[in-house]
């Protein structure tokens, strides 16, 4: 078999990493999150429903796939196992429901990683043999007495056990054997010293930081002033609902002439329809830009078209007053404004700072001058390891500094010691002027890098499977329709 998992990326394009979607979290969005959660464990059964027999006995239960595999659960499937082993380590807890999810979370991931190394092994024609599997029960101890096997114990035991035993058994050994076959791959004496010197090549910061807070408030104001329309605001009712058919059953008796509130009570009990006054671009940011404009164009009390938000769900929504102005004299609403600003303008933030950092190096030529000049505090970081990955085998930066971009990160330690450098963006609204210093090394890898090295490959391994492109993720869905409703 292979040594590592390169065989599964070679082999299958399904072991790569999906793209991530960015998932932009508002007011409304949030709200509605909230509100399905709430009613989601507010039927939550007791954790005495882990057992799950009865239903297990009656079918199976599908929560995914990968490959052409279902990931299914029914009685005595390992899936089926793992809830039993995991449930039997549960303690009381004042939150069951949360205990009862960690429990099929983890035994779905663990059903998933058994099918795709079950798979992977199956392939090479190996085989767990009746010896194998009698020597692992022998040396768990289960028919032990005094720390040796003992005849009678063994033979008490009923067939039913013993047979359930062998079974479960075998197909851990698949999952044992595999996974110790990719976590054994040797680590050379060079790979060894190589991660030895990473971990111990430390440095040590003093630095400034120029943050947005240093950005002028008037610049902003302006800003503000020729972007008047999207941060003009009315009050709103909504609707929201992720079917969009009881959206249009809505907007119908709306139009026909219904109260909104109550229509949508009627559909939705207990939703808060009146979210208050919201702005041009916050609406912008559950919709779209277009979206926002015709809502805005909406005359009061009258109805929008339907939109479909950015959660994948459906909104009527009806102005209940005119558009007004922000004034800005109000710091809650200077607050608004600037916190969009921040977030959407932060190259000009950027430009701004890294000008008056560039100026004030040109003026002073050390840290504590710059500072007190600035009005900056110089704040020293703790001793730390390039580590752009975030590994574990390494002491990284904390405090501000471990909040910089990996490019920064790279940028400080190139820094030569004991002299400035230039000014450094360490996110998207800070730059850093900082002076390194090397500090001795007062720790060694090299003796504990080749174990630690095996659960580092075993993580790496268990991600790759989960973040498969063939891996189908039906978790959520089923755990809350099939295993909470069942017994709630």
């Amino acid at each position: 078999m292979a040594n590592t998992k390169d065989s599964f990326d070679k082999k299958d394009n399904n072991f790569k990493n999906p793209k991530k979607r960015k998932v932009s979290f508002t007011l409304v969005i949030g709200f509605i999150v909230l509100i399905l959660i709430a009613i989601s464990f507010v039927l939550a059964p007791a954790l005495g429903a882990l057992t799950q027999q009865k239903m297990a006995k009656n079918g199976q239960i599908v929560f995914g796939k990968y490959k052409d595999k279902n990931i299914e659960y029914s009685l005595n499937s390992y899936f089926y196992d793992q809830v039993q082993r995991l449930g039997q380590n549960l303690s009381k807890s004042e939150n069951p429901q949360q205990q009862l999810y960690q429990v099929w979370q983890q035994a779905f991931n663990n059903t998933v990683v058994y099918t795709a190394l079950k798979d992977e092994i199956d392939e090479t024609n190996f085989k767990v043999t009746g010896s194998m599997i009698n020597k692992t029960i022998i040396n768990s101890g289960v028919y032990s007495k005094d720390g040796k096997f003992s005849k009678e114990i063994y033979e008490s035991a009923s067939d039913e056990f013993k047979t359930r035993l062998n079974k479960s058994t075998k197909k851990e050994l698949y999952l044992t054997t595999t996974l110790s076959d990719y976590t054994n791959a040797f680590s050379g004496k060079k790979e060894v010293e190589f991660v030895d010197k990473l971990a111990n090549n430390k440095k040590e910061f003093e630095y400034v930081e120029f943050t947005k807070d240093m950005y002028p408030k008037a610049k902003i104001l302006e800003y503000a002033k020729a972007k008047q329309f999207n941060f003009s605001e009315r009050e709103f009712n909504f609707f929201i609902t992720p079917e969009e058919d009881q959206a249009k059953e809505a907007e119908k008796r709306i139009l026909a002439g219904e109260n909104f509130e109550d229509v949508a009570k009627s559909i939705k009990e207990d939703i808060v329809t009146n979210l208050g006054y919201l702005s041009q671009y916050q609406i912008a940011e559950i919709t779209s830009e277009e979206d926002a404009n015709k809502i805005f164009g909406v005359k009061t009390n009258e109805l929008a078209p339907i939109v479909k938000l950015s959660n994948n769900t459906f909104a009527l929504i009806q102005p209940l007053s005119d558009t007004r102005l922000l004034d800005l004299n109000k710091d809650e609403n200077y607050n608004k404004v600037s916190a969009y600003f921040f977030k959407n303008e932060s190259d000009l933030v950027i430009k701004y700072l890294k000008g008056e950092a560039d100026k004030l190096m040109k003026e002073y030529k050390t840290l504590e001058l710059i500072a007190k000049n600035a009005n900056l505090e110089v704040k020293k970081s703790n001793k730390a390891a390039l580590n752009v990955s975030g590994s574990a085998l390494y002491q990284g930066l904390d405090g501000d500094l471990a909040k910089a971009i990996s490019k920064a990160k790279v940028e400080l330690f190139k820094t030569e010691d004991n002299t400035l450098s230039k000014p450094i963006q360490i996110n998207s609204t800070t730059i850093v002027i900082a002076k390194p210093t090397n500090v001795e090394s007062d720790n060694s890898l090299e003796s504990v890098y080749p174990y630690y090295s095996k659960s580092i490959i075993q993580n790496d391994l268990i991600q790759t499977v989960l973040n498969s492109d063939k891996f189908e993720n039906n978790f959520i869905n089923v755990f809350f329709s099939k295993i909470m409703r069942n017994n709630s």
